[in-house]
């Protein structure tokens, strides 16, 4: 593990990102002081369920600036639910197959919009960009404040997404389905992006962060056994991105838990990654680590979990995890691997990424606290 310091010019425009996953495909986007909600989905059946704790309700979202909804499947287009919302004059922006229904559930700000069209909700513009499913779909693109994502609802990935970062340039984040969901009776016809196909597109917008979605789906235990086939493991989507895209980070994040990209934090193009420069051999690494206060415990367990899988690794000579008798929480990895290849071989495991997904929730460290070290090849003496 390790992270070599590219620091951003961030423009003094730029605003706070944010987003919260609620679950599956619906988000809460925050960009400055505006809010976006994506495909929500908020009610459930026993063959129609995210496969995850949803705990937020319609009653708890905040004061919402617009919502965002890309094709007319009840996973991502709840409007029963969503008419409950205690402000129906609320933007609502979708395709054109789902405008009447929209406007049936009460709201009277319905916004059309088809690929490469566009919409403006204060300082942020939304376009419409393609997609396909099965049914008639739109993705989106998110600019405003400095900030630009892309939310990938449940499409596949189709050659014009290859196009966005000519239209667009740089993201900051990509939201993406990856669960490769295919149907059963239909001769196994995929749907869904799987998980090395949302890689491949990551491989294309290179984002800074990439947070998976739309993978914990099931449509009960017959339904996943005869209608549906999925990979539910999201790690398999950080696996393929730390081979295709190694300077985007992945989120893997639990619902409710936020994920934001400050205005002024310089350390948001930091990336676990090979130091080139560096000569062949040995690749010595050592991790400052420190608990937020009162997760101690879930972080020496996440600590003892790493330590376990990396030094069955054939590349790993060394991995000592210390403690501070003084400061309880606050970890000392000392690492140390064969050569690049062992290392870059490492960083790709899963065990790494689940670990990365720990610190999130865990630890106030950042990538600045893992470091790549240099042996000393001569001293002097005087």
């Amino acid at each position: 593990m390790t992270a070599i310091a590219r620091p951003t010019n961030a423009s003094p425009t730029t605003s706070a990102l944010t987003v919260t996953r609620i679950g599956h495909s619906c988000h809460l986007l925050q960009i400055g002081g505006l809010r976006l909600l994506t495909d929500p989905w908020f009610t459930f059946t026993p063959t129609y369920d995210p496969g995850e704790p949803v705990r937020t309700t319609i009653d708890a979202l905040p004061d919402l600036d617009g919502v965002l909804i890309t094709h007319e499947h009840y996973d991502h287009c709840d409007l029963a639910a969503l008419a409950t919302y205690r402000d129906l004059d609320v933007p609502i922006i979708v395709p054109g197959t789902v405008v009447e229904r929209a406007r049936a559930a009460g709201f009277t700000d319905v916004r059309l919009l088809e690929a490469w069209d566009a919409t403006t909700i204060g300082p942020v513009t939304i376009t419409a960009t393609p997609a396909e499913h099965g049914v008639h779909e739109v993705t989106y693109v998110i600019e405003g404040e400095g900030r630009t994502v892309f939310f990938g609802g449940d499409t596949l990935y189709i050659p014009e997404l290859d196009r966005l970062p000519e239209r667009f340039g740089h993201f900051d984040l990509a939201l993406l389905p990856t669960n490769g969901l295919c149907v059963r009776p239909m001769n196994g016809r995929q749907m869904v992006m799987n998980a090395t196909e949302a890689a491949e597109l990551v491989a294309v917008l290179r984002p800074d962060v990439a947070i998976p979605h739309h993978y914990a789906f099931t449509s009960g235990r017959l339904g996943d056994r005869m209608i549906t086939d999925t990979d539910s493991e999201p790690l398999h989507f950080a696996e393929a991105v730390a081979r295709l895209a190694p300077d985007t980070v992945v989120r893997v994040v639990l619902p409710d838990v936020p994920v934001t990209i400050e205005a002024d934090d310089t350390t948001r193009r930091f990336r676990p990654e090979i130091d080139a420069e560096r000569p062949d051999g040995q690749r010595p690494m050592i991790a400052d680590l420190r608990s937020i206060a009162g997760h101690e415990g879930e972080l020496r367990a996440a600590v003892i979990q790493l330590s376990a899988a990396v030094r069955r690794e054939p590349g790993c000579i060394t991995f000592d995890a210390y403690e501070s008798y003084e400061q309880p929480g606050r970890f000392h990895l000392v690492e140390v691997y064969t050569d690049t290849d062992a290392f870059r071989t490492h960083l790709a495991t899963s065990a790494v990424h689940t670990f990365f997904t720990a610190l999130q929730s865990h630890s106030t460290s950042t990538a600045t606290d893992l470091t790549q070290l240099v042996a000393l090849t001569s001293i002097s003496h005087h």
